[in-house]
């Protein structure tokens, strides 16, 4: 509050959490003329709107690129364990077969280690596919809603400015520096 007035700005969460010990220099900044300064980086960007949807393209072909061979490896650990599943329950038989499961001991153990080895390595992969799939469902999103913006943003609108921008790092107390989602830094005049 200054003046008797309610003011919102915006301080450098670390200055926030533990004073000046690690934040010595944080400025802080009224909100609106933050938000202008973001919205002008922006627009300066909007200009060039194929430029950057054409980038945010290429980052999901890069991802794309990794589905494949991910879903192919995936696929090749699937058709092992189905190959071990089937060498157990031969072995299996054979053992009740002779009552010698001591003797088949060593191997249901080395099918057991490779199964258990192959379903982590599968948990793994399919995490990552889930993780590029969500990458690229919100690249895809945010390349929409590039494409139904207008030229030049006027107003400030949360969801839109969340979609495009990563980060704002403040320089110093009149310049900023926004990091956009197609990987762009745009510094600014606040």
């Amino acid at each position: 509050m200054q003046k008797g007035q309610k003011r919102i700005v915006w301080r450098c969460i670390s200055r926030l959490d533990y004073g000046k010990k690690y934040c010595h220099t944080s400025p802080t900044l009224d909100e609106e003329p933050l938000k202008r300064a973001v919205l002008n980086a922006l627009n300066s960007q909007m200009s060039d709107k194929d430029t950057v949807t054409k980038q945010l393209s290429d980052a999901i072909e890069q991802d794309l690129i990794f589905l494949p061979d991910c879903a192919l490896q995936v696929s090749d650990i699937e058709q092992r364990l189905t190959q071990l599943k089937n060498e157990f329950r031969k072995l299996m038989q054979l053992a009740s077969d002779t009552n010698g499961m001591e003797e088949y001991a060593d191997q249901f153990r080395s099918i057991s280690v490779e199964m258990s080895g192959l379903k982590e390595q599968r948990k793994s992969l399919q995490v990552q596919l889930k993780e590029t799939e969500q990458a690229i469902g919100r690249t895809s999103g945010i390349i929409e809603s590039l494409q139904d913006l207008s030229p030049r943003l006027t107003e400030w609108n949360e969801g839109t400015i969340r979609q495009l921008v990563t980060s704002v790092r403040v320089l110093s107390a009149n310049k900023i520096q926004v990091s956009l989602t197609s990987g762009i830094q745009i510094e600014q005049e606040i």
